[in-house]
C-alpha cells in the first residue's frame, strides 16, 4: 500500500482472499455486512457496469521505515505513484520492493474479521 501525500512512501502489505464475483446488489449486501451504512454507495457505484467483484482483506502489516517516494524513484527509475490497485506480477521490479519491504519490521498489524461470501 502506497500512502500519497503528505505521507508518499510505500509503507504496507495488504494480504487478500479470493475475490468475490456478484451482481451489484450482492455486492453492496457484503459491503453492508461489513460496514454497515456503505451498502448504499457500493451499489450505485456498480449499478452502471452491472456487475462487481469484492476483495476481501486478510491482514494488513504496515512495515518500518518503508520507502519514500524518493527512494523508490532512485530504485525504480519513472517512479509514478500507482492511482489504484496495481497487479504486482506484472511490475517485478516493484515486487522485489515489496519483498524488501516485507523483511522490513512490522510496525503494526490487524487481521480482519471475514465477512461471509456472497448468500
Amino acid at each position: 500500500m502506497y500512502l500519497n501525500a503528505p505521507v508518499s512512501r510505500l509503507a504496507a502489505i495488504i494480504d487478500l482472499a479470493a475475490p468475490i464475483p456478484g451482481t451489484p446488489a450482492e455486492i453492496a449486501a457484503l459491503a453492508e455486512r461489513a460496514r454497515p451504512g456503505n451498502g448504499d454507495s457500493v451499489l450505485t457505484y456498480l449499478q452502471p457496469a452491472g456487475r462487481g467483484v469484492a476483495l476481501p482483506i486478510l491482514e494488513v502489516r504496515e512495515h518500518e521505515p518503508g520507502f519514500p517516494a524518493t527512494a523508490l524513484a532512485a530504485r525504480l527509475g519513472d517512479w509514478h505513484p500507482p492511482q489504484g490497485y496495481m497487479l504486482i506480477d506484472r511490475h517485478p521490479a516493484l515486487a522485489a520492493v515489496c519483498d524488501d519491504l516485507a523483511a522490513q519490521p512490522i510496525r503494526r498489524e490487524v487481521r480482519i474479521r471475514q465477512v461471509s461470501a456472497v448468500p
